[in-house]
């Protein structure tokens, strides 16, 4: 039977199928992520005047988040293996996207993408993303210490079993000795 971890380090391995699952789910993660800056900014109620905008924003911060995701290695590796190097290069990657977004919002536009949002927003990415992938980590972890665990107790069973089997043959010797 596999687990779990064992599933997810699959799905997070480097071929290519898994590689645009891993894409899709980031661009789900930056979207909530997207929508939830929203919520928070204007006290969970969107501004109905900001859909025309969010139309245009939306679509574009999340194609430049996937070109500048892949430019710094992000869609690659296997997540089991995460730690404070892909931590950095989530920060600066998702650094990069936002300001590349804001560039864009401000010279193409259009207008009026509130600067709390674009905070929130990079902040809630970096969470949802990091979050994410430092779970499938601590998971298989967890994983490998409840098999080791169940392993050792195995181990520990079975030369409780041995010892006792032991004692029991070394009774059934004296006993036949005796007799003799």
């Amino acid at each position: 039977t596999r687990s779990l971890c064992d599933w997810s380090s699959d799905v997070c391995s480097s071929d290519l199928w898994s590689r645009e699952l891993v894409v899709a789910l980031h661009i789900a993660l930056w979207t909530v992520a997207f929508f939830g800056a929203f919520l928070l900014r204007f006290d969970a109620q969107f501004p109905a005047g900001l859909w025309p905008q969010v139309r245009v924003w939306l679509p574009v911060m999340l194609a430049i988040r996937v070109v500048v995701y892949f430019y710094f290695g992000m869609f690659h590796g296997l997540w089991r293996y995460t730690g404070a190097r892909d931590l950095l290069a989530l920060f600066q990657a998702a650094t990069v996207s936002t300001v590349i977004t804001v560039l864009y919002v401000h010279f193409v536009g259009p207008l009026g993408l509130p600067r709390t949002v674009i905070v929130l927003e990079w902040l809630m990415s970096i969470f949802a993303v990091g979050g994410l992938r430092f779970s499938v980590r601590t998971l298989r972890e967890i994983s490998h210490q409840v098999t080791l665990a169940g392993t050792l107790d195995q181990r520990k069973r079975s030369e409780e079993h041995t010892s006792e089997l032991q004692s029991h043959s070394d009774l059934v010797c004296r006993l036949l000795l005796e007799k003799k």
